[in-house]
């Protein structure tokens, strides 16, 4: 395929078997038919451009003023024309300038206010059109009527539906229509009538507060509606009720506080609802009935205090759940049991404080459950015992007292753990029991925050397939021995701000597949010769921020494979005998803000 990109003015083709012309950046004035590309000293009557096998046509940033009748010859080809970023105020409604053929007409951010339904006379194919960003000022819409006629130098007033051309004459093909980042704020009942094709329309971030009850009854193979980032109050079931092929409901960011009951009850074929930040206080009993195509439902961000046992109980096919950012304080002991089909669950940033044992009774495909930042003290034994599917637990930012091995009953299938206090949190760090993780085998990822975890040599002894450990702010001792013994297949640990003092020959014994090793911000003032000689694979050794001073040769005996390592922020005076330089000779040490005394420098010495 033939492609031209020009970035300056004064260039013209003719060569007829290109397919793509990029003109991006290309002009300061506006172009019309007069001219041709290479602005000639006379004027000549042709077409801008004549390409008979042209398929995309580009004007990004190209500072175009005007588009004017005939600059454009008709070419059954040309399938994509795009112009955005320009200065376009004005678009000849005599001749339309585009051609006929185009599929997806691009028009982003322009100075346009005046959009007359003749500038769209010829464009019979359409599929998509992106009005993204103009400056319409529009406080009525009549037949496009979306943008319709204006009256000209203002914004519209009112257009009565009489008056209005059947926008069905001009753009019968569309599929995709676009009018985001206006301040379009009120819409007429047959604003879209005869736009029987459009699967897709967006409206967010406009001003609408009012959607008339009739508005979308023009467009029955509707698929997806965007009317979010919006000032819309009410909302009522007949709004919607024409809307039998909707698939996915974009409402969020918007002010309707409450949802009239039943009114997605004709949304048979909806998959995905958006109902994030609509200040919703309470969910009325069979509010979601008849949405039994349901997968994904996102309720984050409102002020939602409680969850009953009927909320939910018509989403069968539900998927993803998404409740975080709310006030709950309270779930029912049966309001998920009907969601069979969940796959993840999110009750982050909530007011819970406890967890019942029959809150998931009914969640048996349950993957993903997300609980961090609440309230919650106590977990009781057997809480998650009827999630035998669980591959995911968020436990963060709680405010355990104590952690037991009963509370992770039937996790077999469990994967990856997060637990711990919030850094900084007044109140005594979780305490862990012994064997805490032993019904945890296939546990993959765990992370550890501000937790009273004495590192003992039973503490990760089922964790055989752990490939990642993250342990912060918690109190482990002075040192680890034999802590990780059993952690045959891990290949990075993280130890950071937890006040580890000293490391030893038995600190990091078996940990022969580890490659990354972070011991930042930890209390470390003495190493032991043959520290590592465990870690045969490591190839990134970070101490920084620790109060070392000494290193001696012998401490790292084993690291044959190492890369990097780095000393930033420590007190390194003296490291000794720079004869064991010349075992890194791809060695990189970094130390950004270092308060070292002497920053030490590395001499290769050929062996």
């Amino acid at each position: 395929m033939a492609q031209f990109h020009c970035m300056s003015p004064g260039v013209t083709w003719y060569h007829q078997e290109t397919n793509l012309i990029d003109l991006s950046g290309s002009f300061n004035a506006s172009l019309h038919a007069e001219y041709t590309l290479n602005t000639p000293s006379q004027k000549q009557n042709k077409p801008i451009l004549h390409f008979t096998s042209l398929s995309d046509l580009l004007f990004n940033g190209s500072k175009l003023q005007s588009l004017r009748g005939g600059m454009f010859w008709p070419s059954e080809k040309l399938k994509e024309l795009v112009i955005e970023r320009n200065n376009l105020n004005h678009i000849d409604d005599r001749k339309f300038p585009f051609v006929i053929g185009v599929e997806e007409l691009q028009l982003e951010i322009h100075n346009l206010t005046n959009l007359v339904y003749k500038k769209y006379l010829g464009l019979e194919y359409v599929q998509n059109i992106n009005f993204s960003m103009y400056k319409i000022h529009v406080k009525a819409v009549g037949t496009l009527s979306s943008l319709n006629k204006t009256y000209e130098g203002e914004s519209i007033r009112h257009i009565p539906s009489s008056s209005a051309t059947n926008i069905s004459q001009v753009l019968l093909n569309l599929k995709i229509l676009i009018l985001t980042c206006n301040k379009i704020c009120q819409i007429s009942d047959d604003a879209f009538d005869g736009l029987e094709a459009l699967e897709k329309l967006n409206l967010g971030y406009n001003d609408l507060t009012i959607l008339r009850t009739h508005i979308f009854s023009g467009m029955p193979h509707l698929e997806e509606l965007y009317l979010h980032s919006n000032r819309i109050k009410t909302l009522s079931h007949s709004t919607s009720s024409s809307l039998l092929k909707l698939e996915q409901l974009d409402l969020s960011e918007n002010s309707l506080h409450s949802l009239a009951k039943e009114m997605f009850s004709s949304l048979s074929n909806l998959r995905v609802l958006n109902l994030c930040c609509i200040g919703l206080i309470y969910l009325t009993n069979n509010i979601f009935s008849g949405l039994q195509s349901l997968t994904h439902l996102y309720l984050q961000r409102n002020k939602i205090h409680k969850i009953n046992n009927s909320t939910f109980l018509h989403l069968t096919r539900l998927h993803m759940l998404d409740l975080s950012g709310n006030q709950i304080t309270q779930i029912a002991g049966k309001a998920f049991i009907n969601l069979s089909n969940l796959q993840e669950l999110v009750l982050s940033m909530n007011g819970l404080r406890s967890l019942k044992q029959e809150m998931f009774t009914g969640l048996k495909n349950l993957e993903k459950l997300k609980l961090r930042v609440n309230n919650i003290a106590h977990i009781p034994h057997k809480a998650f015992s009827c999630l035998s599917q669980l591959s995911e637990l968020d436990l963060s930012y709680f405010r355990l007292k104590s952690l037991t091995k009963e509370m992770f009953t039937g996790l077999m299938k469990l994967k990856k753990l997060q637990l711990g206090m919030a850094v900084g949190d007044p109140k005594p760090p979780t305490k862990f029991s012994s064997g805490a993780f032993e019904n945890l085998v296939s546990l993959v990822t765990l992370a550890i925050v501000q937790c009273d975890l004495p590192l003992q040599k039973e503490m990760f002894g089922c964790l055989k397939k752990l490939t990642y450990l993250y342990i912060g702010h918690s109190k482990i001792g002075k040192s680890a021995s034999f802590a990780f013994w059993c952690l045959t297949g891990l290949t990075e640990l993280v130890i950071r701000n937890s006040a580890l003092k000293c490391l030893d020959n038995s600190t990091f014994y078996g940990l022969k597949n580890l490659t990354h090793l972070f011991l930042i911000f930890n209390e470390i003032s003495k190493i032991e010769n043959g520290s590592f000689v465990e870690l045969a694979s490591l190839k990134h050794l970070d101490l920084s921020g620790n109060d070392l001073e000494i290193l001696t040769p012998d401490i790292w005996l084993g690291l044959e494979n190492l890369h990097v390592l780095k000393l930033s922020s420590n007190k390194v005076i003296f490291i000794m005998s720079p004869h064991f330089y010349s075992e890194f000779e791809h060695l990189f040490c970094t130390y950004g803000t270092c308060s070292c005394v002497m920053k030490v420098c590395f001499f290769p010495i050929n062996r």
